[in-house]
């Protein structure tokens, strides 16, 4: 069942209220970008830094390459590092001695934080981690649905699991000043799948709408409040991660009825208060709701391999920065040769003709059991075929 025309063009049942300006307004931050890339010395060569090419593909601007990044887990590094998963999971000092690890064997432009775990969930529905876990496998948080009913959202700062995350984005920050911090926070649909189940939410679309509707009210609340708390600490940049949102996983009609609506709430939010760029990435196959995704006002699309980065160049037209697209087996199995064929491919698909508004990057997280010689291949292809060609 279809959202009447007047819920479509917001998530259902908001209480209606302005979208004022608060906390930290950044309107006037360049993300470390010197005004006019002044960066000579006497004598010297310009040096740009990570963050100078990512803020360059936001309009902050104009370095010499496109900006080249992953999306990686820390599996291959953490050994190095001495820091256990424990420590990493519980103390946000660890996790960045982890990620400034990783930066060094694999300087990505950006690095990710990934926010979002069992235990962040746990606290969000008002459970103990220990409770959380005893739901065990096939079963959701709201298989029961007068649950919902009981579940509230609080602010930002009485959740203890979000003040471990936010302090990972400061302390990142400090630890990585030449690299944008990627904060990923999760969306309203999916966050929404996550407690009551994909299976669930497809029947609930038709035989009980209006529980979905409350629950997607919830959830959008949920991932406002989170990205809140994630621009309140500072991040460089915020994407929305919505997995389930894509063709591969539900039809391109549900996505418009159902997950599209809230999206753009939580982005014209985001928006509102914040000049840090928003990005939104949808896993797997994308094409039939690009114009949609497009049309949602982010100032960046992320996009994973089995969609067209042609196409989506077509649309954006240099109005929006493009990342992703380069497959993720490549890393496992890929040789320096096909790996570079495939980076100059990207490259002369999206760079130059979006603008050089093209973040060269896998189109998901890299396999776990990818070698990081293959990582360091792809970054130091993008580099090599990535310069920016010279303004005649």
């Amino acid at each position: 069942m279809a959202l009447p025309a007047s819920a479509r063009k917001t998530c259902p049942n908001r209480p209606s209220r302005g979208l004022e300006k608060f906390g930290r307004d950044r309107a006037g931050d360049n993300f470390g970008f010197k005004a006019g890339n002044e960066r000579k010395g006497v004598g010297m060569e310009t040096r740009y830094t990570g963050k100078d090419h990512m803020a360059a593909v936001f309009g902050r601007g104009q370095t010499d390459r496109v900006a080249v990044r992953t999306m990686q887990g820390f599996g291959q590094i953490m050994g190095r590092t001495g820091v256990t998963g424990k420590e990493m999971a519980t103390q946000p000092e660890k996790f960045v001695t982890v990620l400034t690890a990783l930066h060094q064997v694999a300087p990505s432009d950006a690095m990710a934080v990934l926010v979002g775990d069992p235990a962040l969930f746990a606290e969000l529905v008002g459970l103990t981690f220990k409770e959380f876990r005893a739901f065990g496998p096939g079963k959701n948080l709201l298989d029961d649905k007068s649950k919902l009913g009981r579940l509230e959202i609080r602010p930002a700062d009485q959740y203890q699991r979000l003040d471990y995350y936010s302090e990972i984005c400061r302390l990142g920050r400090k630890g990585l000043p030449d690299a944008m911090l990627d904060a990923i926070s999760f969306s309203p649909w999916s966050a929404a799948m996550m407690l009551r189940g994909l299976e669930n939410m497809v029947y609930d679309s038709a035989d009980d709408p209006e529980f979905l509707r409350t629950l997607l009210r919830f959830t959008t609340d949920m991932a406002i409040m989170i990205g809140d708390g994630l621009l309140d600490a500072g991040v460089d940049m915020l994407t929305l991660g919505d997995p389930s949102a894509g063709c591969s996983v539900i039809s391109p009609k549900m996505f418009r009825e159902w997950a599209k609506p809230c999206l753009q709430e939580a982005v014209t939010h985001f928006k509102s208060r914040s000049a840090t760029p928003v990005v939104l990435h949808i896993c797997g196959y994308t094409d039939p709701i690009m114009e949609d995704m497009v049309s949602l006002g982010l100032d960046g699309l992320s996009i994973d391999a089995p969609s067209s980065l042609k196409k989506l160049v077509g649309l954006s037209q240099g109005k929006i920065a493009i990342e992703g697209n380069f497959p993720g087996e490549l890393y496992v199995d890929g040789t320096k040769e096909q790996i570079e064929a495939k980076v100059q491919e990207l490259l002369a698909t999206a760079a130059e003709p979006n603008g050089y508004r093209y973040i060269l990057c896998s189109g998901c997280q890299v396999p776990d059991n990818a070698p990081l010689e293959n990582v360091r291949m792809f970054l130091e292809a993008g580099h090599r075929y990535g310069q920016r060609r010279p303004v005649a």
